[in-house]
């Protein structure tokens, strides 16, 4: 609920596990498919993934495949030797709607379109998006503001 009426900027999903096999792929991409029928207006150049690329060959496969299915993703991979790299969230970021009767006015006294808003929601996914898209997992979402 706290999309609706905001527009869509830009989605940024953090799982270092996202790609690692065909599984977690999978349930990315119904992940995706959920959020599109969420909000219609979610096209795949809107989003970014950030995961973890150990180099392994399996995930390294796994990886390319869904690179080849999603073009337009912006793939941000994080090697695996470079640091910590274990929370999993996804960061929305939004424009606020203008609050009712709000309303600006130019210097000739003429109404303006009010100023829009810049949000960025987080949202904490405890086990990742493979345990959030299996419905026999447990998995808690945390939401917040970043201000």
């Amino acid at each position: 609920m706290f999309l609706s009426g905001r527009e869509l900027v830009h989605v940024t999903i953090h799982d270092p596990y996202a790609l690692t096999d065909s599984a977690n792929s999978e349930k990315l991409e119904g992940f995706l498919q959920l959020l599109h029928e969420i909000v219609p207006t979610l096209t795949e150049d809107l989003v970014a993934i950030r995961y973890r690329s150990d180099m392994a060959l399996p995930s390294r496969n796994e990886e390319n495949k869904f690179k080849h299915r999603h073009p337009q993703i912006r793939h941000v991979a994080k090697a695996a030797h470079t640091g910590d790299f274990h929370d999993r969230r996804i960061e929305f970021h939004l424009i606020k709607p203008p609050a009712p009767g709000k309303t600006l006015k130019t210097r000739k006294g003429a109404a303006a379109m009010p100023a829009r808003e810049n949000e960025i929601i987080v949202v904490d996914v405890s086990g990742g998006i493979g345990r959030l898209m299996d419905q026999r997992l447990e998995c808690r979402l945390y939401r917040y503001p970043v201000v």
